[in-house]
């Protein structure tokens, strides 16, 4: 079996070679992970005050933000957050954002790729999961109905 990759040397050259692939590589990830402060970007709506963060990304980001002004009308003192930036996880930025955040709904269109990602670097806050998986999009009395089980 022939493997072929695009292994190139410091001066640019094609080297397949396994000493060469793995300096490369870890040369690739600091310089992503050293950028993650600048490459980290979000959007915030209601983040003064809020108890209760409802944390999404694509195409479940507008129904987070429905099913957050749904919560708060009901008097629930919730956020939403979209997340445009999911890797490399800017680790210490997600914790300031959510610094004081009692609950942290991720909200996914998935089995909760991402829900495990952010447990593992919020561990000061309780966070849950809100699967939903469907072929449209998620409905905010979905996510409402979801959120309001842990509260």
């Amino acid at each position: 079996v022939l493997v072929e990759s695009l292994t190139h040397d410091e001066r640019g050259y094609y080297a397949p070679r396994s000493d060469v692939q793995r300096k490369l590589m870890w040369r690739l990830y600091r310089k992503i992970a050293e950028s993650a402060p600048e490459l980290f970007d979000y959007s915030a709506a209601y983040l003064d005050g809020c108890d209760v963060a409802l944390v999404s990304y694509g195409s479940t980001s507008l129904s987070a933000l429905v099913a957050t002004k749904i919560l708060r009308s009901e008097g629930y003192r919730a956020c939403c957050i979209r997340l445009r930036t999911l890797f490399p996880i800017y680790e210490e930025g997600v914790r300031k954002l959510l610094e004081g955040v009692g609950k942290v709904f991720v909200v996914e269109n998935n089995i909760g790729l991402y829900y495990r990602e952010l447990r593992g670097v919020l561990r000061s806050n309780e966070v849950i999961s809100v699967p939903i998986i469907d072929l449209d999009l998620p409905q905010p009395k979905e996510v409402v109905e979801v959120v309001k089980q842990w509260l």
